[in-house]
């Protein structure tokens, strides 16, 4: 029987990374978003139908969710507008799910839990947020828990920073190369601290995987938390790679959070930006044993030289000998 998949959001880097990979997987793919399919963009096969929709056109959600055995929310709004947007997405998206018995699996981040007290985020970790931000992200995964005792499914999905190709909003992989062309990286924090970053390829096969044993296997529970390790690797590491592939001598330019946080006296976008600061002064690594035991197999991501040079548009060959980096992916 073919497996179907509602994917909401779907413009967007992950939604997009996810519509190809449920699709070139059999998955029954409907993708839906504010523009429908998007332009410029290459064939997306016979199993994907787009569909131009909006979460509050009721009539059209529930028939699009009508047979999904999975939902998946990939919904995401700009930071001034998560409270209320998100709350209210996330409820439409539930009740979608409850009405069709669909199995949600959500996109997450790492905001929810703060500085973890070791530095790790696994399965286990409680919330502990320290912004707005994290005080949000942890009540919809509430909602989403909440939920499961009345007869629901749901799995969150937990990724860190997100890089790769198709990313066309804003995110910091993107602001910290954007200047590469004038031979310049910019640094959100201090160069030799690792961050946790998700390639979208890797974070997309991940999901689908997820998602096909858990609509399979109704004995595990209810509601799952799962982090994905992904890529672990610091501006120092980029900067060589990319120094490597490109044959320049890469400056650096830090980023001005003193300016984020003097415009966010008068501008929420930038007041939001300025309280993520601290995920760029402390080294927060993911450990997804509890995905791996899951899917019963490690977690391989993409060598790093390669998903950086596919996220950038460089030619892999130069660069591939750095993809030994000390097995940032872990």
């Amino acid at each position: 029987m073919t497996r179907k998949v509602l994917i909401l959001g779907a413009s967007g880097g992950f939604g997009r990374a996810a519509t190809r990979q449920f699709g070139r997987c059999g998955w029954q793919v409907t993708a839906m978003s504010r523009g429908g399919q998007p332009k410029n963009s290459s064939h997306w096969g016979e199993s994907v139908t787009w569909v131009a929709g909006d979460l509050q056109d009721h009539q059209l959600t529930s028939r699009l969710a009508a047979d999904a055995d999975v939902v998946v929310h990939a919904v995401n709004v700009p930071y001034p507008k998560w409270n209320p947007l998100m709350i209210q997405h996330t409820q439409q998206i539930i009740e979608l799910a409850h009405i069709n018995n669909a199995h949600i699996m959500f996109v997450g981040n790492i905001y929810s839990q703060g500085i973890p007290e070791n530095g790790v985020i696994n399965e286990q970790t409680a919330d502990a947020p320290i912004n707005q931000l994290g005080q949000l992200r942890a009540e919809l995964e509430s909602m989403l828990a909440a939920s499961t005792e009345e007869g629901l499914r749901c799995t969150v999905m937990r990724f860190g920073d997100f890089f790769g190709p198709e990313i066309h909003s804003p995110n910091w992989f993107n602001e910290s190369v954007k200047g590469l062309n004038k031979h310049r990286l910019s640094l959100p924090g201090p160069a030799h601290l690792s961050h946790a970053w998700a390639y979208l390829p890797d974070a997309a096969m991940a999901m689908e995987q997820v998602a096909a044993e858990r609509i399979s296997n109704h004995d595990l529970p209810a509601y799952m938390e799962l982090p994905f390790s992904g890529h672990q690797f610091s501006l120092s590491e980029l900067r060589a790679i990319l120094q490597n592939a490109t044959g320049d001598t890469l400056k650096e330019n830090r980023v001005p959070w003193w300016l984020f946080r003097t415009l966010g006296l008068v501008i929420p976008l930038f007041r939001e930006l300025a309280s993520t600061e601290y995920l760029w002064s402390h080294s927060i690594r993911l450990d997804d044993r509890a995905l791996s035991e899951l899917l019963d197999q490690p977690v391989h991501p993409t060598p790093l030289a390669t998903a950086v040079c596919d996220t950038v548009g460089l030619d892999e060959h130069i660069a591939s000998p750095l993809d030994t980096y000390g097995e940032l992916a872990k």
